[in-house]
This record gives C-alpha cells, structure tokens and sequence, in this order.
C-alpha cells in the first residue's frame, strides 16, 4: 500500500468524521455559577441538524454572574451589553462543547489527521 493512497483515505475519513457529525454541546438553565463539566445539573446534548451553534448566555449584576444558560442554537449573534461589569453577554461557538468555561478544546482525531500529513 502506498503513502499517497494512505494519506488520502486517511484524509477522506477524517474528513468525513468530521462533517458528518453532529454538533455536541453543554445545556444547562439554569447553569451553576461555578462551572465544572461534572456537576449534575450540566448535560452533554447533541444537536439537532438545524442546530449549529452552541451558546452561552450570561447575565451579570454588579460584576457577578447571576445567571447562565447553555445550549444548542441554529442561529446567533454574538454580543456584550455589558454596562460596568453589568448585564447581558451573548457567546456564540460552532465546535464540540465550545460553551463549556474553557476554550476550544482540540480533538484527537483531529491531532492524529494533521501529524499524519508530517511524516
């Protein structure tokens, strides 16, 4: 078996891994304050088709966060009215359990297709 045809189908396999799934996110509301992916009150949800973006809605009073709610949206448009450290933020993502307190988080599969590609 050659390199080139090895590549490719490890291309075409990634690709498809990766296109055809659906979108996974965190749902909560409300969402506790504190975040740990653990908590009980915090679900993995997979999205809908129509569904392509995860949200994290945010509400603060007097620097605070008061209230959070996470999910799966089709559309959003990402904002931050926030007055003083106050009110309303809107933080919107389109990769696996983006809308957790942490950043992105890079797949392995992800890792193996692109150091397959170095050597």
């Amino acid at each position: 078996m050659s390199i080139k045809f090895f590549v490719t189908f490890l291309s075409f396999a990634c690709f498809f891994t990766l296109s055809s799934s659906q979108l996974q996110c965190w749902s909560c509301d409300p969402c506790p304050i504190q975040h740990s992916n653990t908590s009980s009150s915090i679900s993995s949800i997979t999205c809908s088709v129509s569904q392509v973006v995860c949200v994290k809605n945010t509400i603060r009073v007097l620097g605070r966060q008061a209230h959070i709610v996470k999910g799966c949206v089709e559309t959003c448009t990402q904002s931050s009215m926030n007055f003083f450290s106050q009110g309303p933020s809107v933080d919107c993502c389109n990769t696996d359990y983006c809308n957790s307190a942490r950043r992105n988080q890079i797949s392995l599969l992800l890792i193996i297709c692109a150091l397959s590609f170095f050597q």
